[in-house]
């Protein structure tokens, strides 16, 4: 199947998504999907792009593949929940958040 031009890939998603592994991994991905209130289709678009990222790891298990959150995935619910929190996004990042974000860029 073709890839769709223009798709269009949700920070809020993902910070949902995320936070569900925080607090429910390890998780099978219809139950992932259920705690982010996703549709199935949609969170297999997303979770193959946070395992791209290495934010999510996938392991296939005797009850069936689970997912867990990454070391990376944690850093980055911190970066992602501090800016979306921000009333003003544009505002700056600490020092930490920048070496974070930093060493997500070099996975």
């Amino acid at each position: 199947m073709p890839q769709r031009a223009g798709a269009v890939i949700s920070i809020d998603v993902i910070l949902r998504i995320l936070r569900a592994l925080e607090t429910s991994a390890p998780i099978k991905r219809t139950n992932l999907a259920a705690k982010s209130s996703l549709n199935y289709a949609i969170l297999v678009r997303y979770t193959k792009l946070l395992r791209a990222l290495s934010w999510i790891s996938i392991a296939a298990e005797p009850e069936g593949s689970l997912i867990r959150l990454t070391t990376a995935g944690k850093d980055a619910v911190e970066i992602l929940s501090t800016y979306l929190d921000e009333p003003d996004r544009s505002a700056s990042i600490s020092d930490n958040q920048v070496a974070i974000a930093a060493r997500l860029n070099q996975n």
